[in-house]
């Protein structure tokens, strides 16, 4: 069955329960997916979702992949959740970014339903993809869609000033006229710039190791995100982007603005 065969298939019947156990639970969709998509025969399953990482026939089928604040999934990508307490998983549709990917799962409304829409990468961390091995369904569907010419996307004005501090644009006036013949406000990013040197001259030296609060919970991106400790650790500092997490393990990369050394 084709990718977009099985999507079309799964909307149709409003989801799919493969075992008959406890309804259209997120591992019915998957187990649908990995055998009429992939052709896998054997147990694509697990006990919880989280542990399909750990399964031993996926994992000879498929790459693991341990998401980075970099990575975005392809469509035709089994997503892993390992947090919550059972942990959630669904498939990829190859549409999203950095910030957030879209999906189509079953039960993350907790009330057994097919749900299509976009997860963050950050709750229910860590999270893993599993990319099969066996392209040849998932390939071909995405040759049949019409092909778009990509759209070159709008960079935010933080974006675009801390390219500026890092020399992107050249100096003086070729830097005003390239940013202003790409389409951005001029002014607008060199304020901004001023406001990050005059920042990072006040704030206090955050170093990789060191322990940190957050003021603001906002991710670098501009999302917002939980807080579940009162203190997190520095992993890595470039200019006034900090990665935070617990241990080694990321929760999210802030601004240096938005938290506190303790």
């Amino acid at each position: 069955m084709k990718f977009n065969e099985w999507l079309e298939y799964v909307k149709s019947v409003n989801g799919v329960d493969v075992d008959g156990y406890y309804s259209k639970q997120c591992l019915d969709l998957t187990n649908h997916y990995f055998k009429n998509v992939i052709g896998l025969e054997g147990n694509t399953g697990a006990d919880y979702a989280k542990n399909l990482i750990h399964n031993k026939y996926l994992l000879e089928n498929c790459d693991l992949i341990e998401n980075t604040l970099e990575f975005i999934p392809q469509k035709g990508d089994v997503f892993v959740n390992c947090g919550y307490t059972y942990g959630h998983t669904g498939v990829c549709l190859g549409e999203g970014d950095i910030n957030r990917f879209k999906v189509i799962d079953q039960n993350f409304d907790g009330k057994c339903s097919l749900l299509e829409g976009y997860r963050d990468y950050v709750s229910g961390t860590p999270l893993y993809f599993l990319r099969p091995h066996n392209q040849e369904n998932i390939v071909e569907s995405i040759i049949e869609q019409p092909v778009e010419a990509p759209v070159e996307p709008q960079k935010s004005v933080d974006e675009l000033a801390q390219e500026v501090i890092a020399g992107k644009w050249g100096n003086g006036e070729d830097r005003k006229n390239n940013l202003e013949n790409a389409g951005y406000d001029y002014g607008a990013i060199q304020n901004r710039v001023n406001e990050m040197l005059s920042a990072q001259e006040t704030i206090e030296e955050i170093r990789v190791g060191d322990k940190v609060k957050v003021l603001n919970a906002t991710q670098y991106n501009g999302q917002p995100f939980k807080t579940w400790y009162d203190v997190y650790d520095v992993i890595e500092v470039a200019g006034d982007r900090v990665v935070i997490g617990i241990g080694n393990e990321v929760t999210c990369a802030i601004n240096i603005n938005n938290i506190q050394k303790v």
